[in-house]
């Protein structure tokens, strides 16, 4: 069974690129993996143009545990590690808890 914390995130489109780059040294980093992440899914959100504005994405952390899940999402700063002060007030998060039910497989795939 494997437990997910998807992390939807809407950032000011003038740290989009700062943002991914410190995101992807952070997911690159193996900082997470004591806590319990798997794998890390990063996915742009494609809305079209944002009602609030910005561009969203959407990261999503795999464990084997629902309690190293439940951990991860009760300790918010664990994703903010070494976060740049001046994102802060450009980025909007939430956290959304899943659990995988079931895999298929495409029969072309």
């Amino acid at each position: 069974m494997q437990y997910i914390c998807n992390i939807t995130t809407n950032i000011e489109e003038s740290i989009e690129s700062l943002w991914l780059s410190w995101m992807g040294k952070l997911h690159s980093s193996g900082k997470l993996a004591p806590y319990g992440v798997q794998k890390i899914l990063m996915t742009h959100v494609e809305v079209g143009t944002e009602e609030m504005g910005g561009v969203t994405y959407s990261v999503q952390y795999f464990f084997d545990s629902k309690e190293d899940r439940e951990y991860f999402m009760q300790h918010p700063e664990l994703c903010k590690q070494d976060m740049p002060k001046e994102f802060i007030s450009k980025c909007v998060d939430f956290a959304t808890p899943l659990k995988i039910i079931h895999t298929y497989a495409s029969k072309n795939g």
